[in-house]
């Protein structure tokens, strides 16, 4: 018999049970966590919003989301039509993530699919208004956006902030400025003037 044997066999009854019980909850803890409100809001989100940001598990023959292909048809085809799902399809993910608990907003808003839609929307508002150059002047920066569009677009930018933070926004918010198209070399100020990033939100 092994030390370790005989110091088992050595301890009394009561406290092994009372041992093994302890380390079933345990693991029982470790494997199972407990569901957070959040986490039921999550399920219900992933829920409402298959098949547009999540796979329908259901139809596994389906490999592309909703998202996924609204986006590719908006990029593609930069017009109202193009672009009319997949605007409509964010909308409604950020209509169903306000309607959860506000206390789960900021975590919501944090999940990975999620936070890329809303990052990855944003973005091509961005280049779709900017064009393929700067626009002429800062009457047309927003291109054939209207205010519907850039109702969305601040919609985006307040979740985004207080989900990820203002500081982490306004950085994303430059680099993406310093991307756009800029062959005349135009001043940060500028840009600024010229991108829809200078709307003001309170107009939408």
């Amino acid at each position: 018999m092994s030390s370790l044997d005989q110091v088992i066999a050595k301890l009394p009854r009561w406290v092994l049970v009372g041992g093994i019980l302890v380390l079933g909850i345990f693991l029982l803890l470790v494997l199972n966590p407990p569901h957070s409100v959040c986490d039921s809001q999550l399920t219900l989100l992933q829920s409402l919003q298959t098949p547009f940001l999540y796979l329908d598990k259901k139809k596994s023959y389906i490999k592309t989301t909703g998202f996924s292909a609204s986006y590719t048809k908006c990029r593609n085809g930069n017009s109202l039509g193009a672009c009319q799902d997949l605007f409509n399809g964010v909308l409604k993910l950020t209509g169903d993530i306000e309607s959860s608990n506000p206390e789960c907003l900021a975590e919501l808003s944090k999940v990975k699919d999620i936070k890329k839609a809303f990052r990855d929307t944003q973005d091509l508002m961005v280049e779709l208004a900017w064009g393929n150059q700067p626009p002429e002047s800062t009457y047309e920066k927003f291109s054939w956006l209207d205010n519907n569009h850039m109702f969305l677009f601040c919609k985006l930018t307040g979740l985004r902030t207080k989900s990820e933070g203002k500081d982490a926004w306004e950085k994303w918010r430059e680099k993406t400025m310093l991307s756009l198209p800029n062959p005349s070399n135009l001043s940060r100020a500028d840009v600024w003037r010229r991108s829809i990033f200078s709307a003001s939100c309170s107009t939408f």
